[in-house]
This record gives C-alpha cells, sequence and structure tokens, in this order.
C-alpha cells in the first residue's frame, strides 16, 4: 500500500470516530436529558413553583381551605340486595323530565345571583357508550363506598359498574363525588340513600330528580331499570356531564364564546392531582387542542404517558392517559412568571383558567395585576363550601368564580 493510499485510509478511519464520536455524545446527552428532566421537574414542583418566580411571591394574608374526608359508616350491602325484586322481565321507568338541560342553567344562574358564584361539577372525559338494552348480570354492585376494593386496574373496576344496573353511592367528602360520574359513565344507575339531601346549588350538572325517584321507587322493592330510563340517563349524561360539556357549560356562563386561545394554570396538578382541575383541563383541552397552554405541563394526561398511575390519587382512573398526543403542549419545563407577564401583556390569551384558586392564591396574586377580570376564570373545587372569607376574597376579584360545594 502507497503512503498516499495510508494516508486516506487514515484520513477515513479518523473522519470515521470523529462521527462516531459525535453520534455518541448526542445519544449520551439524549439519555442523560431525558433520564434527569422528570427529576428537575419533579424538585421545581416539590420545592413550590412560586420560589422560582421573577420576584418573590406574595406576602399577603390569603384565605385558608379545610381538607375533607369521610366520616360516614360503610353502608351494608345486604340491606339493599335483600330488597331485589326476582322478577327479571319487571323494569320500572326512573327517568324524571324535570332533569332538563334548560333547568341547569336556570338554576346555575339563581346560584350567580343569589351567592355571586357559579356552580361547578366534575364530569367524565369520556362519553358513555353503554348498550342500554344490555342484559345486565347484577341487579346492584358489590362496590360499597367506605369499603376498601381490590382493583389495580382500570377496565376492572369499570366492567363490575357495567355488569350492574345500580351501584350504591352518596356524599363522601363533599356532595359531588367521582364516583357517581365513574357509575354513570358506565352506564349504571346510583343508588343514593341520601339524594333528598343534596342541597340545591350543589351537583346541578347531574340528574338530581332521577336520583331522588330512584330512591322513593326502591324504598321497597328494588327491580331492574327499564330500557328506556337508561337510554335517556345515558343521552343526559352525554350532554351535560362530559368535560366538552362543562367545559361549554363554563364558557356560557362566563360569556366568552368566542375565546380562541386560553391559558391554564394551576402549578401543583402534575404531581398532586385534583379531580376538578383535572377535569377542567381535560375538558378545555378537549376543546381547543394546543391552544389550551398549561403553565405546568401534566405529562400524565396524555395516550404516550409510560409512568405508572399506581401512585396518582385514585390509581389515576378515569383521568390518565385520557387525551391524544396531538393536544399536549410544545413546552416540557414549567413557563416562567416573567414569559407568562410578557404574554398578558401583549394580550395573547383570550381566557385565563386557574383550575384550583386555592392551591394556587400566591401565583394569581402575582399575576393579578395584568389578568383581565372579564377573561379570567378562577375555579374552587374543594370538597367543603369556601368560608365567608374565601367567597368574599373570591368575589372580590370580579373574575368568573366557579365553586363545586354550595350549601
Amino acid at each position: 500500500m502507497s503512503n498516499s493510499q495510508s494516508t486516506n485510509l487514515q484520513r477515513v478511519k479518523s473522519n470515521s470516530n470523529k462521527q462516531r464520536f459525535k453520534l455518541n455524545l448526542k445519544q449520551r446527552s439524549d439519555y442523560y436529558r431525558f433520564r434527569y428532566f422528570n427529576k428537575l421537574q419533579k424538585r421545581l414542583l416539590y420545592s413550590g413553583w412560586a420560589k422560582f418566580a421573577d420576584h418573590p411571591a406574595s406576602t399577603q394574608q390569603l384565605p385558608k381551605f379545610e381538607w375533607a374526608g369521610f366520616d360516614g359508616e360503610p353502608l351494608n350491602l345486604n340491606a339493599y340486595l335483600c330488597k331485589v325484586s326476582t322478577d327479571n322481565s319487571d323494569h320500572i321507568d326512573l327517568f324524571d323530565l324535570a332533569d332538563t338541560r334548560e333547568n341547569i342553567f336556570s338554576t346555575a344562574q339563581e346560584c350567580q345571583d343569589e351567592k355571586g358564584c357559579w356552580p361547578i361539577s366534575f364530569s367524565s372525559p369520556y362519553r358513555c357508550a353503554s348498550d342500554p338494552k344490555q342484559f345486565r348480570e347484577k341487579t346492584i354492585s358489590d362496590i360499597v363506598p367506605g369499603r376498601p376494593y381490590s382493583f389495580d386496574l382500570q377496565h376492572e373496576y369499570y366492567n363490575e359498574y357495567e355488569r350492574s344496573s345500580f351501584a350504591i353511592s352518596h356524599k363522601k367528602g363533599g356532595w359531588d363525588c367521582f364516583r357517581h360520574i365513574e357509575i354513570l359513565m358506565n352506564g349504571s344507575i346510583p343508588l343514593m340513600p341520601d339524594a333528598n339531601e343534596i342541597p340545591k346549588f350543589s351537583m346541578v350538572h347531574y340528574p338530581k330528580k332521577t336520583f331522588e325517584k330512584t330512591l322513593e321507587m326502591t324504598r321497597d322493592v328494588i327491580r331492574r331499570p327499564s330500557f328506556s330510563s337508561r337510554a335517556n340517563l345515558k343521552n343526559f349524561f352525554n350532554a351535560n356531564l362530559t368535560s366538552r360539556a362543562i367545559t361549554n357549560y363554563i364558557l356560557q356562563s362566563a360569556k366568552v364564546p368566542d375565546a380562541k386561545k386560553v391559558l391554564f394554570i394551576d402549578h401543583r396538578l402534575p404531581l398532586s392531582p385534583d379531580y376538578q382541575s383535572i377535569f377542567a383541563l381535560i375538558g378545555f383541552k378537549q376543546t381547543f387542542g394546543t391552544s389550551c397552554t398549561t403553565m405546568q405541563p401534566v405529562p400524565y394526561l396524555y395516550e404516550g404517558w409510560r409512568g405508572s398511575s399506581k401512585s396518582l390519587y385514585g390509581k389515576g382512573f378515569g383521568y390518565v392517559r385520557s387525551l391524544p398526543e396531538t393536544t399536549a403542549d410544545s413546552h416540557r419545563l414549567i413557563m416562567s412568571l416573567k414569559s407568562v407577564v410578557k404574554r398578558l401583556k401583549k394580550q395573547e390569551y383570550d381566557l385565563v383558567v386557574f383550575g384550583s384558586i386555592m392551591r394556587n392564591l400566591n401565583i394569581f396574586e402575582e399575576l393579578r395585576p395584568y389578568l383581565d377580570p372579564a377573561r379570567t376564570i378562577i375555579i374552587n373545587g374543594e370538597d367543603l363550601p369556601p368560608s365567608e372569607d374565601a367567597l368574599r376574597y373570591m368575589k372580590d376579584t370580579r373574575c368568573h368564580v366557579f365553586v363545586r360545594s354550595i350549601e
């Protein structure tokens, strides 16, 4: 081999080694970037997002809230099973036509006029897809509120409701409970022993008249519901209790149907799921897609998420991987206050939504000078009704206030 050929061969090998080194460097960079990204994100969130703001968080004395918990005794399932009719052909009509969409908005407007806030309810990312005529082998589900259950997979848990005509449910921490949603979403009917006690302005989006009639009609004998009852209840659920339906209700109540770009804020949502905030975000994402931007991305809501949902609240049932990847945010890190303020000054957003005002009071106070109250929605989704001070604080902001628990 001549010297020139040897030199050329060495040059080729050198270039090849450089390319290989660059490739390895890029692969290592990607590996460490993705490996430590979640740790960085969690550290920021655990440390408190407000500490990473561009100026100190507000020291103003802001209203607090109390945690609610289930303090009742679990119901006795046998007390219901002993009343089940053995005549499978004996069906009853439970649906009350007083449960209409028009009644929902009239009641909501009455609440706004009287209390100064709009009522809001939990919702489902999914529509009810069950066949009303499908035979259900159980009259009453074995799941009893207050007693532990051993379901680790969502489809197994929901399959229990899909096999049952009725499922027991009642007030837990608050009147509105995601268990009500899960029962209805799977085509079953909540059997609520306290249905007559639900406050007027709580659970306004639910068919409360039907719940009351169900309680009345099953007081002595429990018969299977008619196909028409199940069909009507399914239609009611899909029209009023999906996340998209609740979003439409929010836009209509706040009189912002022309909104095109939305900013959603809840800095604790990535690590501390809150049902009301989660379903509000899902509804806005379903309605606006990528035009709804989150200040803090919530990875577990998207179909491509590879994490485990076992550590999430309620094991992630009903909300994990409920959104397509096409609706995900383009940014992966928390947006800075400085960046948000610049965007608010430029009026880039038609609507700003605080998914949980009580969990984001400091951030709200920092951004408040730059917010247009007519284009800002604050949601209080706590189990307990807000205190007088908290409600007064929210109303004084002149924003559109939505409260889940109103008594």
